[in-house]
């Protein structure tokens, strides 16, 4: 049975309501299907509020609502049902109605998202279909008609409208019971709980977005060209030794000569040309020409030359006419190629893969960052410092202002709220790819700013997934050296490098000897602090690249494309290692061989997200001969690895949302938000903005949110939070 009201232009069979039994009605449910319906919009902000649908979870009944023939009190009545922690919402895609909500000044409460709980069950695949209409048909075998999606910007409603409408709140409980029940045999219902509990969250950062200093944001453009230069310049450098030169000379992207570049078939060309030697010339056509030469008698014999030769089409004479007198005009604009000058395309790759395979990396397959890992060859450390200096000119350029700056000069990010990793990605734009690289340091980060009178407010887990690795192998040595301020990839080198370590200590070793900081704080022997020696730095770094990897399952090919070093002294380098901590070996190889063996992995409790690897049961005839090492297999490789990192990166996503939660929660019961918002989360970041005048107090709570979060997960506290407060966002 439908209910509606609405202004309907034509026949209706459904029933007209009234506000009053609507509201009746509604406030007797403990849950309800909802839905709304919009314009079409390329921004947040510019979504219309056209419709919204209630369903019953109970029995077959629906209420249609047109957003504009409410008044202002019955608009309440509904923001009141919206925000209540009472009824809960079901909603497909439920992101989408918070926003758009937001936007019109409701903040809604207490939703089950069909789509996420999907996600959830499904491990985020990529691969995989979530829209409403392929649920229904996966779990209903319900066919869903979504053409009329994009009809509602026109507020004309029609019965054909209203069915459309309905049809969104008409399946999500049914669907909804099938996914519990999924759930509750995968041991999944913390995890869809927390990702249910967490989206209002992720809403409101979309929501509130942040203000981009244009000015800064410029400034940072025309810092970055000398970086781009800079990184070609030794690229093209490349072209001339010996093992690329003959090469790069036969497929023209280099010469000896001068290279003229100009299409004289072009008539906007020849006038710029023309133009050049005889300024007040009006055009380069042959009636134009011959007019110019009858009105102009006081002409030279080598202009008549240039203009006589244009009007028989040879260009020689103008051509050497604008090269003797305008060569740096050519090649600025490109007509001259000067000789030496590289004419290869760095960020092409079909390009660049061509060179390398004929020269200097035969085998390479691809330019793919995971193929690049396992070569040491300095170009593509060159290669891929070029590739990331160009985004900071283009990517990152005037097309970001013009494309992701609203109106009100905020960024708004959207957000894919579960991934296979367990991670958050984000998009148009993707927010979390902010460059913070050592050639910009935090400049494109510190061009976001917020108002006077606030302050950004940031927490982020100190070595989050660190702590989680000592957590879950229970290491003593990274247990101490975390708990204790030790730097842990100092101590984890000294253990690693033996005698190696200690002899590369200086006089004013750190690591070692007693000394006092540049704030007076004095630190005994041995306090094994990070040392600024030389050589413990080298050592140092091989070690912290290991540390960081083991959280991606890092092999020896990763280690010596990372480190520049041979297999040989990569495989060296992860036994030494592994032989100093076998008990951090023991728990990945368990992580790793379950994932093999079972087709998905999990992360710690309490919320045992899953990972699943769709194409595992194809693999089930080799894995115990690539568990015993009788025969590698590439395939479960790939799982084994996969396995071996979704724990630690997935285990550290739960705990940043639950953060999330427990953060949006306080700033909701304690009625702060007008003093304190939500605008980004990075990995294992949180990023808020405050008034000054709370700052200090919500820099403590925020801290203690956070670390609750973490113990959450790892309960003895080893994890901790580290609380700035900025007035410009940070890395």
């Amino acid at each position: 049975m439908v209910y509606y009201i609405a202004k309907v232009k034509g026949l209706c069979c459904h029933i007209p309501g009234t506000f009053t039994e609507f509201i009746q009605w509604v406030q007797e449910q403990k849950m309800v299907q909802f839905d709304i319906e919009t314009n079409i919009s390329e921004r947040w902000y510019g979504y219309k509020l056209i419709s919204m649908q209630f369903g019953s979870c109970s029995k077959d009944i629906q209420w249609f609502l047109q957003w504009s023939e409410l008044d202002d009190a019955q608009r309440a009545e509904v923001r009141k049902v919206l925000e209540s922690t009472r009824i809960q919402k079901l909603a497909h895609n439920a992101v989408f109605e918070y926003v758009v909500c937001r936007f019109h000044g409701i903040i809604c409460e207490n939703f089950y998202d069909t789509m996420l709980a999907e996600k959830v069950i499904m491990g985020g695949q990529e691969n995989e279909n979530y829209s409403l209409a392929d649920l229904s048909w996966k779990y209903l075998r319900v066919g869903m008609d979504k053409t009329l999606q994009s009809s509602f910007g026109d507020n004309i409603i029609t019965e054909e409208k209203i069915d459309y409408g309905i049809t969104d709140v008409k399946y999500l409980q049914r669907i909804r019971l099938q996914q519990m029940e999924k759930a509750t045999v995968l041991n999944l219902l913390n995890v869809i709980g927390l990702e249910n509990e967490s989206m209002p969250a992720f809403g409101d950062i979309t929501y509130e977005g942040m203000r981009l200093d244009i000015d800064k944001w410029r400034a940072n453009i025309t810092l970055a060209e000398p970086v781009v230069t800079e990184a070609k310049k030794r690229l093209d450098a490349w072209l001339s030794t010996p093992e690329i030169y003959d090469y790069a000379y036969k497929a023209g992207f280099i010469s000896n000569v001068d290279r003229i570049e100009l299409n004289f078939k072009s008539p906007a060309i020849r006038t710029e040309l023309l133009k050049l030697v005889f300024p007040d010339i009006p055009g380069s056509s042959l009636p134009i020409v011959k007019k110019f030469i009858r009105d102009n008698g006081q002409l030279t014999e080598e202009q008549l030359a240039i203009l006589v030769g244009v009007q028989n089409k040879d260009y020689a004479a103008l051509q050497q006419a604008t090269i003797t007198t305008h060569r740096d005009y050519l090649i600025s604009k490109a007509y001259i190629i000067p000789a030496g000058t590289s004419t290869i395309n760095w960020n092409s790759n079909l390009q660049v893969l061509s060179l390398l395979q004929s020269t200097i990396i035969p085998k390479i397959s691809d330019l793919s960052a995971d193929t690049v890992a396992k070569y040491t060859h300095p170009i593509l450390t060159d290669l891929t410092d070029y590739k990331d200096a160009l985004k900071l000119v283009t990517t990152y350029g005037e097309t970001f202002i013009q494309k992701y700056v609203d109106e009100d000069g905020k960024v708004r990010t959207t957000f894919n709220q579960v991934v296979s990793t367990g991670r958050v990605s984000s998009s148009n734009p993707n927010m979390q790819n902010i460059p913070a690289k050592e050639t910009v340091g935090t400049r494109y980060r510190n061009a976001f700013v917020c108002e006077p009178g606030e302050v950004f407010v940031d927490s982020d887990f100190s070595s989050q997934e660190l702590c989680l690795i000592a957590h879950l192998s229970k290491d003593p040595v990274w247990i101490d050296a975390l708990n204790t301020g030790k730097d842990l990839h100092s101590v984890c080198s000294e253990l690693v490098y033996e005698k190696a370590w200690k002899d590369a200590a200086e006089a004013t070793c750190e690591y070692y000897y007693a000394y006092t900081d540049a704030q007076g704080n004095y630190y005994p022997a041995l306090s094994k602090h990070k040392c600024s020696c030389k050589r413990h730095k080298v050592l140092r770094t091989g070690v912290k690249t290991i540390d960081f990897g083991l959280a991606y399952g890092m092999s020896e090919i990763k280690l010596s494309g990372t480190l520049k070093i041979t297999y040989k002294e990569a495989n060296a380098l992860i036994n030494k290692f592994f032989t100093a901590f076998p008990g951090i070996k023991r728990t990945l190889d368990f992580m790793g061989k379950f994932g093999v063996e079972n087709g998905y992995i999990i992360t710690p409790a309490p919320f045992f997200r899953r990972r699943i690897f769709p194409y595992w049961k194809s693999l089930r005839n080799y894995i115990d001969a690539h568990i015993m090492g009788v025969r590698y297999n590439g395939s479960l490789g790939e799982i084994e690895r996969a396995s071996k990192n979704h724990p630690v990166q997935g285990g550290s996503a739960d705990m940043t949302k639950l953060a999330l939660v427990l953060i949006r929660t306080y700033i909701r019961d304690n009625k702060l938000r007008n003093k304190i918002r939500l605008v980004a989360q990075v990995h294992d970041q949180v990023t808020t903005i405050a008034v000054e005048d709370i700052a200090e107090t919500w820099k403590v709570k925020l801290t203690e949110l956070m670390e609750i979060a973490a113990k959450t997960v790892i309960p003895s506290g080893l994890l901790k939070a580290e609380t700035n407060i900025t007035k410009n966002w940070t890395k």
